[in-house]
């Protein structure tokens, strides 16, 4: 149960993506209002600037998304359009939750003729539930700068959730070591973190080059 009383009202999050969404209002509860701008049949590479979303980040307080380039094609255009100084790269506001953990698959080289990679690293991090409860840590402490009179209460509730994520992510790993060593054909290169996570092995991707659909003849 947490403890702790809220103090003020709700902080204005713009989240990304699902998974930061719900992270956010686990952390936050009932002292957040949180506004997710994609759902988990989109592709996050591929989202369009709307309206809608633009007049979304102009009230945010705190945009939280992927980063490492996965949102590089819509994201920075909201900030620019929404005119919300709040939310621009390098303002407390801006929360990449790569920033918090190591990425893996970082490219020896950049050449665009291999597709659509990654400068930073592989960005679809949150397919290790270990990374979420790094990102977690993180997003707690940046939304107790922007509302520092409910860090308390932001700190209570990672404290909960951290506790129940642990509990989850070893009855996870107990389900999952049937699958150890197992040999699993991609689509995109977006499960690299999950297979590392469970000690299985990527064999080969439907998709001839990252980003890139597969031919009839591929």
């Amino acid at each position: 149960m947490v403890a702790a009383t809220p103090a003020s009202a709700a902080l204005n999050i713009f989240a990304c993506t699902p998974e930061w969404g719900a992270l956010a209002k686990e952390i936050g509860g009932d002292q957040t209002s949180v506004y997710v701008a994609t759902n988990a049949l989109q592709d996050p590479h591929r989202v369009e600037a709307r309206p809608s979303l633009i007049a979304r980040a102009r009230s945010a307080d705190l945009l939280v998304c992927t980063g490492a380039e996965l949102e590089i094609g819509w994201v920075p255009l909201l900030q620019t359009q929404s005119g919300n100084a709040k939310i621009q790269a390098g303002r407390p506001g801006y929360f990449e939750a790569a920033a918090a953990v190591s990425l893996i698959e970082k490219p020896q080289r950049l050449d665009r003729s291999m597709g659509d990679i990654h400068a930073a690293g592989n960005p679809h991090l949150h397919l290790d539930p270990r990374n979420i409860a790094t990102v977690a840590e993180k997003l707690s402490e940046r939304m107790s700068v922007i509302d520092p009179r409910n860090a308390g209460y932001f700190k209570e509730r990672l404290k909960s959730f951290s506790q129940r994520w642990r509990e989850s992510i070893a009855r996870w790993e107990k389900q999952a070591v049937p699958l150890k060593g197992i040999g699993v054909v991609v689509y995109h290169k977006n499960l690299s973190y999950l297979l590392q996570w469970l000690g299985m092995r990527e064999v080969g991707a439907l998709e001839p080059k990252p980003g890139l659909p597969p031919s009839t003849a591929h």
